[in-house]
């Protein structure tokens, strides 16, 4: 597949960046979740917050399938998954990304399609 060349574009990025197994990625999406623990008064209205104590991040690949519909991109549920398209930073600096769910949508007229969700907390790994 050719890789675009940009002209005067900057740093900017056409497409999914990184390939998976068993998937031809349509979309990519990653989310970053700082949770926070609000400081209530005695009316019940916020006057402070506690966060960095359990950031995460949540993974959605969706796309066509290429491989066997019980073996897409080699899930498996409690096990550390490799998810090549992911980003580090915003408060993710180690965990394992863990299976949430995953769709297996098939019609009449389209190629069989996934969507796969994935969570990492920070620090947390499958011993």
């Amino acid at each position: 597949m050719p890789t675009p060349t940009y002209v005067s574009g900057g740093s900017t990025v056409k497409g999914v960046v990184q390939a998976e197994s068993g998937i031809n990625i349509g979309s990519f999406n990653e989310e970053f979740i700082n949770e926070k623990e609000y400081v209530l008064d005695r009316f019940g209205a916020r006057t402070g917050f506690a966060q960095d104590f359990e950031i995460s991040s949540t993974c959605t690949i969706e796309g066509e399938i290429t491989t066997a519909l019980a073996s897409v991109a080699g899930v498996a549920w409690a096990t550390a998954e490799t998810v090549a398209g992911a980003t580090t930073g915003y408060g993710i600096s180690s965990g394992d990304y863990l299976l949430d769910s995953i769709s297996i949508a098939q019609d009449r007229g389209s190629f069989i399609t996934a969507s796969i969700n994935l969570t990492i907390i920070n620090g947390l790994t499958v011993a």
